[in-house]
């Protein structure tokens, strides 16, 4: 049983830029990935997505994914580790066959461990499509997990308390969820009803709707899986940034999912 989440992640991040079958080995035999959206290099939306089923054809994606970008790697940035639950956000670097320099787009990941600690369940999310030259700025500054780890419940009653307020209530939410001056990013899709981008005091507008579908905390982090347009499908995340208030200070978002392939 894996029991350090982080150097399981690190692990993971690392097998990108080596074989695919090495990549899949992290995979239970009959592990689901799941891509919401359209894949391709256009960034076109839609409401079909991809789903693999198995390490075959998980390796099979990542052969297809190395031909598209051969220098591809993965970089760690920030990880909730909530024991058999795991979301991690990461940068995907790499020089496209039709880029001309190397490009780097944001990603995000959440896991369901089986109790071998191998992958069973994976949600990823990641927009190659709105990738932009790699560079310092292309490269978030993210904090670790820090504080004392909250209970179960506790993650899951602010996260049901968020979703009841920032829908129907956002100035409410603005004056008892969020600290003066958080940040609110979408670094995956397209901008929800009504929210601001980066770096606006305003929360982020999360629909009203079904209580978050699951929740998973880790000292000053939580990251909410929800779906954001009643669609049936819980395919976006929200990782929040506690204060030592239990305030947010800063909201990422993610949801869709585009990769380049070769078809």
């Amino acid at each position: 049983m894996v029991t350090d989440q982080h150097q399981l992640v690190s692990d993971w991040a690392r097998q990108w830029a080596t074989e695919p079958a090495g990549l899949a080995a992290w995979y239970d035999e009959t592990a689901t990935v799941t891509y919401p959206g359209t894949s391709g290099t256009t960034g076109t939306t839609g409401t079909t997505g991809t789903t693999l089923i198995g390490r075959d054809a998980i390796a099979e994606h990542a052969a297809r994914l190395a031909i598209a970008v051969p220098d591809r790697r993965v970089e760690l940035l920030r990880l909730v580790d909530a024991g058999p639950t795991v979301v991690a956000e990461w940068v995907f670097t790499g020089r496209g066959v039709e880029d001309l320099v190397t490009m780097a787009t944001p990603g995000l990941t959440w896991w369901e461990l089986d109790e071998e600690g191998l992958i069973a369940d994976e949600l990823r999310l990641v927009d190659w499509s709105a990738r932009r030259i790699a560079d310092a700025a292309s490269r978030a500054d993210l904090a670790i997990a820090a504080g004392a780890t909250r209970s179960r419940g506790w993650y899951r009653d602010f996260a049901d308390r968020l979703f009841e307020v920032v829908g129907p209530y956002p100035e409410l939410a603005l004056s008892s969820l969020y600290r003066s001056g958080a940040t609110c990013t979408r670094p995956v899709g397209r901008p929800a009803h009504g929210r601001t981008d980066t770096g606006h005091d305003a929360p982020a507008g999360t629909p009203p709707g079904p209580r978050p579908v699951a929740v998973a905390g880790h000292g000053s982090l939580l990251a909410v899986r929800f779906d954001p347009g009643g669609s049936g499908h819980a395919d976006a995340v929200a990782v929040l940034e506690l204060d030592e208030s239990d305030r947010i200070i800063d909201e990422r978002s993610y949801h869709g999912s585009w990769w380049p392939e070769q078809a």
